[in-house]
């Protein structure tokens, strides 16, 4: 079997080593600049029609994504080869925040109210809807993770984060962005993972998040699996089909944020490909047996019957936890006391060490894991759960770090 990966970066370098490890022979391409799906789900960017050409003369099994800036072309260039793919339709909806909760919305499902505002409409000065001015939150529309992305309390600040977005690149390299202004939506946090082989969903876990909403922006520091009899556990699962029906999605692998607010879940994002930054086999497969990237290696390689025999065969009900420690502040990092933490029992893996000496920039951490991550994992829920709340205790400390004001000289 012959496959493209589009972007192998973030967690696509995990996918690529696991479809190599079932035999599969894998093409990687990364994009050279931003390249967009329009409302038809047509591409015209011509290094796109190039790739594609290529594609035909390379005759791929299955063209996927990698990470967050290949999900579009990977989607369009399989619809073109009638390749699986999902809906061609609605490719640019599912690429574009305003996209995903107009379908939710269509359809029936809680999603936060939002405008979209161009580079372009504010030209001249421009008026903001009076009920999205305050407890707000402000995003690129096509941003990947927690790129970019502000939480406004007044009218000044949310036009203070649409300037700043406008004027700025995201980590995609899109240049002067379009912004998506939505309603904040109070409450927890959790996603859900999974892989879909003709339209039929298979779950590989839920996802608790850890997350602090000080400074104008999202501070999400940790992740712990949810236990299928947890009592949000199904319901986030129900909204989460039910969304990826409305999308038209029906192949390849998912990541849906949504938040349980007052007595309902809401959409927080869609994002078509797996979750990041990084899936190290070596913690899931002691307490797991499975990852969303091994399930959808398989799915790819062998069919949706294999997937759901790696998934039956695992247990799901084994625990997964990472932390992402916060450097209290930007500066020059001048020590990482990962020695307070590498003895604790469900500890299997630290990432991403930065450099000592190197400048420390928080802004955009959870997208990346450039400053570490921590992960845990064990068959017992409860030990796991322990060491995550002590860990993050020392990360509020500020114990992890030890940054000084200024910049590298």
């Amino acid at each position: 079997m012959k496959i493209l990966v589009v972007d192998d970066s973030s967690s696509g370098t995990e996918l690529v080593a696991a479809l190599r490890q079932r035999g599969a022979t894998v093409v990687t391409v990364n994009l050279p600049h931003v390249i967009s799906a329009d409302e038809d789900g047509r591409i015209s960017d011509p290094w796109a029609l190039n790739l594609l050409h290529e594609c035909v003369q390379e005759g791929y099994d299955l063209v996927v994504p990698g990470s967050e800036s290949g999900v579009s072309l990977a989607e369009w260039i399989s619809a073109e080869l009638k390749l699986p793919h999902n809906s061609r339709e609605k490719i640019w909806h599912r690429r574009h925040k305003q996209g995903v909760i107009e379908v939710a919305h269509q359809h029936g499902l809680h999603a936060p109210k939002s405008v979209t505002i161009t580079p372009f409409s504010v030209q001249g000065g421009f008026s903001l809807d009076p009920s999205l001015v305050e407890d707000c939150v402000v995003k690129p529309v096509g941003s990947g993770g927690s790129d970019h992305v502000y939480f406004c309390k007044t009218e000044s600040e949310t036009i203070r984060a649409i300037n700043t977005i406008h004027s700025s690149t995201t980590l995609l390299g899109e240049k002067s962005p379009s912004v998506v202004i939505q309603e904040y939506v109070e409450g927890p946090q959790y996603f859900v993972n999974l892989v879909t082989s003709e339209g039929c969903h298979l779950v590989t876990e839920v996802f608790r998040y850890g997350i602090k909403e000080g400074s104008g922006a999202p501070h999400i520091y940790s992740a712990i699996t949810v236990d299928p009899g947890d009592g949000h556990y199904s319901g986030a699962l129900e909204y989460t089909l039910s969304l990826l029906d409305a999308l038209g999605v029906r192949f390849g692998a998912s990541h849906v944020e949504l938040r349980w607010s007052k007595g309902r879940w809401v959409l927080i994002e869609y994002n078509g490909r797996c979750m990041g930054p990084e899936v190290p086999d070596e913690v899931y497969f002691p307490a797991r047996g499975f990852s969303q990237i091994s399930v959808l290696a398989s799915m790819l390689t062998n069919g949706l019957p294999a997937a759901e025999r790696e998934v039956l065969a695992g247990n799901s009900e084994g625990c997964v936890a990472w932390l992402m420690p916060t450097p209290q502040s930007n500066g020059v990092l001048q020590q990482c006391h990962w020695d307070l933490i590498q003895n604790f029992p469900t500890v299997r893996r630290i990432s991403h060490l930065p450099k000592v000496g190197s400048y420390v920039d928080n802004s955009n951490r959870v997208t990346t894991g450039a400053f570490g991550m921590v992960f845990l994992g064990s068959s017992d829920r409860n030990a796991v759960e322990a060491d995550l709340k002590s860990l993050e205790e020392l990360d509020s400390r500020g114990d992890l770090y030890t940054v000084t004001a200024g910049k590298v000289m």
